[in-house]
């Protein structure tokens, strides 16, 4: 079953960042998020939603993996092919 670290970074990978560049966005260290990534450590509510506005994922989607990943990604998508 996927965790919540793993769509994390399925959001990092859609967004074509490195865990520095992402991590930066997110206010957090390159190693906290390796941490999240691997499911050492659990994000804080202030790090679920920065994702999801920054990211427009819904929170819903990152801690249980539910809704639409179309949607999820749809602005992702938008922002890389313009």
């Amino acid at each position: 079953m996927e965790h919540i670290g793993e769509r994390i970074k399925k959001t990092r990978h859609a967004a074509k960042l490195k865990q520095k560049e992402f991590a930066q966005t997110i206010r957090m260290s390159q190693g906290s998020l390796s941490d999240l990534e691997i499911g050492r450590n659990k994000p804080s509510i202030e790090t679920l939603v920065g994702i999801s506005e920054l990211y427009n994922v819904t929170i819903d989607w990152l801690i249980k993996g539910t809704g639409n990943k179309k949607n999820a990604y749809q602005m992702i998508l938008k922002f890389h092919y313009k």
